[in-house]
């Protein structure tokens, strides 16, 4: 089977946000933890594809 290049094209968003809801777990994980991992997975893995470029995010408290 030949692999061949697929072409794809994804739109920019410069300026967005997202309010999300997490629930979890709290007896085996607190709040300050999970707020630590989150900021961890901004910083050293993204979101989707093309992560370390175009999908770091910010966390902020509510």
């Amino acid at each position: 089977m030949k692999m061949t290049r697929v072409m794809r094209t994804r739109p920019l968003f410069p300026k967005w946000s997202a309010v999300v809801s997490i629930t979890y777990e709290d007896s085996v994980l607190d709040r300050y933890g999970l707020l630590e991992i989150l900021r961890i997975g901004r910083s050293q893995v993204g979101l989707l594809e093309w992560r370390p470029k175009y999908g770091r995010f910010m966390v902020e408290e509510a």
